[in-house]
This record gives C-alpha cells, structure tokens and sequence, in this order.
C-alpha cells in the first residue's frame, strides 16, 4: 500500500491518497486510521474511513494545515506501506 497527503489551504481540507498494490489485481476492502496533528494539540485527532478500491481519495475537512497526518497511528494493520506529504 502507498498514498500521500496534502492540504489545500483554499478548501480547508486534507487530502488523502491511498493506492493497494496488489500485483494480481485483487483489492481488499478495510477500514484505516489516520491521526492528525495539529498545533496546540498533544494528542492527534483519528479519523477512520473505509478502504474499497485499488486508488481511493478521501478527504477530511481542516482549518489549518496539520503538522503531520500519520497512518494508521495505533498499530492496527498487517500491511506494508509508504506514506508521505506531498505539496
């Protein structure tokens, strides 16, 4: 799995990109986690959302940009990834 996020200061909103790799063409359908970091907060916000295809796109309204969105802050998947910020 891999993906990337943004945040788009005009819609206040991150963007989150996230793509199964999957080489024989089957794709799974899971739930994720993301944590949001955000200034003045100790502790990320967790968004969950539901994975379904092979590229999915979500996006999760903010009204400022986060200083870091991990996923899957709390360990749960027993998968791969890269994960990164993207501009």
């Amino acid at each position: 799995m891999e993906g990337n996020w943004s945040y788009d200061k005009t819609k206040k909103e991150i963007r989150i990109n996230i793509n199964q790799l999957q080489n024989d063409g089957s794709k799974f359908s899971f739930p994720i986690e993301f944590g949001i970091y955000s200034e003045g907060n100790d502790l990320p916000q967790i968004i969950r959302v539901e994975v379904t295809d092979q590229k999915n796109t979500f996006s999760i309204p903010a009204q400022a940009i986060p200083l870091e969105v991990i996923l899957d802050p709390r360990t749960v998947l027993l998968a791969a990834w890269k994960f990164e910020k993207t501009n």
